[in-house]
């Protein structure tokens, strides 16, 4: 058998214009067709290498192929070239790879385009193709939530010095709670040292300089303990004990889990000899001061931990949120005045601090409106409000109606007798009330953008960092509003209709 000959097959990107011109396929530009070395860079503008083949020669007879027949839709063709890249992480140079062409290319040969040419399917095709899907799926999310009263969720996260913004909405459909993703936007100009200087901030609200520097201790002695060269991970594994998490500052409840692991490990840690060293970041003082502040610091705030993790659940409505608020407040002025220890004590600087804290923000609560009429409307807190607050939730709740039946489709313009118009009119009331309560039912929680930021790590990887941020809010589009996918790929205009 005689060597192997490499070839490329340059041309199957182009149709012939003339004797020495072609056009191609993907831009409709004409270039000469004998320029091999032009017509591969201009495929590599589109993402697109040509497929290397090899061409066997037998003296004897020649290699011929089998023809497979392959029954699959045009859609289900787009939706899983999609899908590789929203769904399953699959960067977009991938299917432009040589094994992947020649999968994908015989494939292509069937179906047509708008123009009866075959369809093509590469990397920019399928960023082009996505933008359509993306776009689509707004479209039908405006559709879906025109006139609709909507509660609006806002959040950020950062992924790779990466920062991105998102909203989402709430609102009830056949007596369901329905979510979705409006929108991730990626914000620029936020440096890598976002999160840093967010600590920075958070720490500095600590006015009291010890309860400061304890939690520098506490951080660095987590730091010192998840050093593999140190010994302590094997120590705690065969102690049952659960190793330290290093505190994150947007990370709710992450301090006290952290300082409260600490303290659980004490019989191993109080043999740690003090770390004398210039930076503060690994200097570290163990004594009895700092194992006080860790027991201190994890009673004080154990009913602030456990509100938090009540916080989080998807369900918690606007009552229930500010039961659990006033039981925590509770909770901790009890902590307080069953304490034996001194009125100078860590663990009532931290309480008073908590306290004071906790008190300032309930003003702010109930200072405002929305908040006021859905107190007003649980009867378990509506004695909570004075007068004036509980006429200014009736003003709120009067304008909220009224936009409501603004809205409203009106079901019947044909006049009827005044007992059948009055009876209807009651039943409209009644169905107005139902949404309007319903609309105050649902959760103010964020859980819902939390776990869609949770995609970020799939979409974002070391291999997919430079995607533009337009194409990156595409993709976390697609990917987040999974129930229109579908549907948004029925819609696009891509294939000739079929016989």
């Amino acid at each position: 058998m005689a060597p192997s000959k490499k070839t490329f097959n340059v041309l199957t990107y182009y149709e012939e214009k003339d004797n020495d011109r072609v056009k191609c396929k993907t831009c409709s530009r004409i270039l000469k067709k004998d320029r091999v070395f032009n017509l591969k860079k201009h495929l590599l503008l589109h993402d697109i290498r040509p497929v290397q083949k090899e061409k066997l020669f037998n003296s004897k007879k020649n290699i011929k192929h089998q023809q497979i027949k392959v029954q699959i839709s045009k859609q289900i063709l787009i939706r899983s070239y999609i899908g590789l890249v929203t769904e399953d992480g699959v960067p977009f140079n991938v299917p432009n790879s040589n094994n992947m062409r020649n999968i994908i290319d015989p494939i292509c040969q069937g179906p047509k385009d708008k123009s009866g040419k075959n369809f093509i399917l590469n990397g920019s095709k399928c960023k082009a193709v996505l933008e359509e899907v993306a776009a689509n799926i707004k479209l039908e999310i405006h559709a879906e939530c025109k006139n609709r009263l909507l509660s609006l969720k806002i959040d950020s996260a950062t992924r790779l010095d990466r920062n991105i913004f998102g909203i989402s909405a709430q609102f009830i459909s056949k007596n369901e709670i329905k979510s979705r993703i409006l929108c991730m936007v990626e914000l620029k100009g936020a440096g890598s040292s976002a999160s840093k200087n967010l600590a920075k901030e958070i720490v500095s609200v600590t006015k009291n300089t010890a309860i400061r520097e304890y939690l520098f201790q506490c951080r660095n002695l987590t730091k010192y303990i998840r050093k593999p060269s140190n010994g302590y991970r094997d120590l705690f594994e065969l102690r049952n004990f659960t190793l330290p998490q290093l505190d994150c500052p947007t990370r709710w409840g992450s301090t006290y889990n952290m300082i409260d692991q600490l303290n659980k490990a004490k019989s191993i840690l109080s043999l740690i000899e003090t770390v004398e060293n210039n930076s503060q970041d690994e200097h570290i003082v163990v004594n009895e001061l700092l194992w006080d502040f860790m027991d201190s610091y994890v009673t004080i705030m154990a009913p602030l931990q456990k509100t938090i993790v009540q916080f989080q659940q998807e369900q918690l409505h606007y009552g229930n949120f500010y039961a659990l608020w006033l039981l925590c407040k509770l909770s901790t002025n009890q902590i307080l005045t069953t304490s034996t220890s001194s009125k100078d004590s860590i663990i009532y600087t931290i309480g008073e601090m908590l306290i004071e804290s906790m008190e300032a923000r309930t003003k702010k609560l109930v200072s405002n409106v929305g908040f006021d009429a859905c107190l007003y409307l649980d009867p378990r807190f509506q004695h909570v409000l004075d007068g004036s607050q509980k006429q200014r939730a009736i003003n709120f709740l009067k304008t909220l109606w009224a936009q409501i039946k603004i809205h409203s489709p009106i079901q019947n313009l044909s006049l009827t007798n005044s007992k059948t118009s009055d009876t209807e009119h009651k039943e409209s009331n009644l169905d107005l009330l139902d949404d309007f309560l319903s609309v105050v039912a649902i959760p103010p929680t964020q859980v819902t953008i939390e776990r869609a930021f949770s995609s970020l790590k799939l979409v974002l990887s070391d291999n997919r960092n430079r995607l533009s941020h337009h194409t990156l809010e595409n993709i976390l589009l697609v990917r987040l509003n999974s129930t229109h996918f579908d549907s948004a790929i029925d819609n696009l205009n891509l294939f000739v209709d079929e016989d």
